[in-house]
C-alpha cells in the first residue's frame, strides 16, 4: 500500500480571495515528486504517484483541482484522498524506556495521552474525555508535549499544550499515572487535514510544477472605517482597515504573494457540501448529502 510522505512542500498559497461570507479561493503551487510508480494495463506507460496538501478538512464540493503549469508536458489521471501515516514515537537513548522518558524524547511532538484516577495535576483545562473502569477513572488528553521535568528524584511532571475552542491551554501530567501514551498528527481539533494522492504522466525534464486549488471556510476578512474631521481645515480624512482571520492549521504566516478583498457574499450551489478529496467521506454518505 503506497503511504504518502507530503515530501515536506511548503504550504503558502501564491494568491487568496477572500469573501467577506466566510469562503475563499486558495491557490497553492506545488511541486509533484514521483514516490512510487505503476504500469498501465499494456506496461507501455509508466504512471509515476505523489503526495501533495494538505487540504483542509473542509472545501467546497467540486471546486478542489490541480492544474498543470506545462500541460502539453504533464498529463493528471486522478486525484483521490490520500492514505493516513501512522505517526511513531521518537524511542528514548539510553536504559529508560518509562513513559516519562517517552515524553522528554517526543518534546513538541502532538500526543495522546491516558491518565488513571484522572488527579494528573491541578490544572482542569483542556480536551479530556474520561471512561470508567471499575472504581477507577482513566482521562484522555491531546496537545504537545511543551515542557517534562529533568529524570531524577523527586515528582514525575509534564505540560502538555492543549486546545480547546481555538483557545490554547497548559495542562500539568503527573507522568507516573500515564497508562497509555501515542503520537498524533498534528492540527487543531476540528480542523484535522489531509494530503491528496496524485496519479500523473510526466513527459518533461525533471518534477513538474502545478497549482492546487480549492475553495474553503476558515479564511475571513472584516473591513473597519473611521473618518477624521478637521474644522479648522474643512477636510475630512478616511480610512480604512482589514482584520483577517485564519483557522487553517497549516498556514504557517508565511508571505502571500497576492490577497484579494471582496466586500460581495457570493452565493454557491453546494457551499455547504465538502468535496470528498477533503472530508473523506463515504460514498452512501455523500450520496445522503446531496439529496
Amino acid at each position: 500500500q503506497f503511504l504518502p510522505t507530503m515530501n515536506n512542500q511548503n504550504n503558502t498559497p501564491s494568491s487568496v480571495v477572500c469573501f467577506k461570507n466566510g469562503f475563499s479561493f486558495v491557490t497553492v503551487p506545488v511541486v509533484l515528486k514521483a514516490e512510487d510508480t505503476e504500469k498501465s494495463e499494456d506496461s507501455k506507460v509508466e504512471i509515476k504517484l505523489c503526495s501533495i496538501g494538505p487540504l483542509p478538512s473542509f472545501a467546497v464540493h467540486g471546486t478542489v483541482g490541480l492544474q498543470a503549469d506545462k500541460p502539453e508536458c504533464v498529463k493528471i489521471f486522478s486525484l483521490s484522498k490520500a492514505s493516513k501515516v501512522d505517526e511513531q514515537l521518537t524511542v528514548p537513548n539510553g536504559p529508560d524506556f518509562s513513559y516519562h522518558a517517552f515524553l522528554e524524547a517526543n518534546l513538541d511532538s502532538p500526543v495522546r495521552i491516558n491518565v488513571k484516577d484522572g488527579n494528573s495535576g491541578s490544572s482542569q483545562f483542556g480536551n479530556s474525555g474520561s471512561s470508567q473502569f471499575g472504581n477507577s477513572a482513566n482521562f484522555n488528553y491531546e496537545g504537545t508535549v511543551k515542557w517534562v521535568q529533568p529524570s531524577g528524584e523527586g515528582p514525575k511532571m509534564a505540560i502538555l499544550e492543549t486546545t480547546e475552542n481555538m483557545m490554547k491551554f497548559d495542562k500539568l501530567i503527573d507522568t507516573s499515572k500515564i497508562v497509555h501514551l501515542e503520537r498524533i498528527m498534528r492540527g487543531v481539533p476540528g480542523y484535522e487535514s489531509s494530503s491528496l494522492l496524485v496519479r500523473y504522466l510526466n513527459r518533461g525534464e525533471g518534477d513538474p510544477a502545478c497549482t492546487l486549488s480549492y475553495l474553503t471556510k476558515g479564511l475571513t476578512w472584516a473591513p473597519s472605517y473611521s473618518i477624521l474631521m478637521n474644522t479648522e481645515n474643512k477636510t475630512i480624512k478616511l480610512e480604512g482597515k482589514a482584520c483577517l482571520l485564519c483557522d487553517l492549521p497549516f498556514l504557517n504566516g508565511g508571505a502571500i504573494s497576492e490577497i484579494s478583498l471582496v466586500a460581495g457574499e457570493p452565493k454557491m450551489e453546494f457551499q455547504h457540501l465538502s468535496d470528498p478529496l477533503a472530508s473523506g467521506v463515504s460514498a452512501s454518505d455523500f450520496e445522503y448529502s446531496i439529496h
